[in-house]
């Protein structure tokens, strides 16, 4: 089947979400208006900004062409011999590349030390789906000859991986019974959010570094709340309002528009 007829960019990909065109939503949506509020079904509006980018993400990317979905639909078969993914297996996506630039890059090795882990509790795990865009990870597979490793054939040069291969890695993944890799990504994190709209959500998310990469992170909260005690202060002693109330205008509201990800521990 050709690929990309007649579209280009993103939609070369996956279909179009929606055949609007920008008139037409002018028309339909007036922008001072709060939508969200008139428009979000009362069940889902208690669900945190994890669940929204979770489903805004699988709505947006989640039907791919039917080029591309022939094409991992060819790969899954190629990989384990039928068209889907067998019980008991791990995605580990070993993130390298230009990554270094903004953090320090995991070892092979750490990311089976957490496969191992797996193995303990569930023995029947042995199985690992690993994608990567780094050869020499490849190569290290060897060191492991007690796990059945899975990957794509394709030419990896620890760049960036051309996105028909990226794709085909993220919809297979996304499927497996586990997951491993790094919060400082954000593929990572969009095969997370793939997990949670197409799986059991019981089935095990294992981060690394979470410490490295949410360590800023911490800290600006820290200097933020910081800040907020000061302006609760200086309210208070402007104001004669009771302390509790600010409390919960400042802090409570502050706290539910804050994302932080949920790690999912064994």
């Amino acid at each position: 089947m050709k690929q990309c007829q007649n579209t280009k960019g993103i939609e070369c990909y996956f279909v179009p979400i929606t055949n609007c065109t920008k008139d037409n939503i002018k028309n339909v949506f007036d922008p001072g208006r709060n939508h969200q509020r008139d428009l979000v079904p009362s069940i889902f509006k208690g669900n945190d900004l994890d669940w929204w980018r979770a489903q805004a993400t699988r709505y947006m990317i989640g039907n791919p062409q039917p080029w591309l979905k022939e094409y991992i639909r060819k790969q899954r078969i190629i990989l384990f011999g039928k068209d889907e993914i067998p019980d008991n297996v791990i995605n580990v996506h070993v993130r390298h590349g230009d990554k270094w630039k903004e953090m320090k890059l995991l070892p092979f090795s750490d990311y089976m030390d957490r496969a191992n882990i797996i193995r303990k509790v569930h023995p029947e795990v042995d199985k690992i789906f690993l994608s990567t865009e780094d050869p020499q990870v490849i190569e290290e597979t060897k060191n492991y000859p007690t796990w059945k490793f899975y990957y794509t054939n394709e030419t990896r040069t620890n760049t960036v991986a051309p996105p028909r291969a990226s794709f085909t890695n993220l919809f297979i993944g996304a499927d497996c019974d586990y997951f491993i890799g790094t919060l400082a990504s954000n593929w990572d994190r969009m095969i997370d959010e793939f997990r949670k709209t197409s799986i059991d959500p019981e089935r095990k998310y294992i981060p690394l570094n979470n410490g490295q990469w949410i360590i800023n992170r911490v800290q600006k909260s820290i200097y933020i709340i910081f800040n907020l005690v000061l302006i609760v202060v200086i309210v208070k002693i402007l104001m004669n309002v009771p302390l509790i109330y600010i409390y919960y205008l400042i802090f409570e509201n502050n706290i539910k528009r804050n994302y932080f990800y949920k790690y999912t521990w064994l």
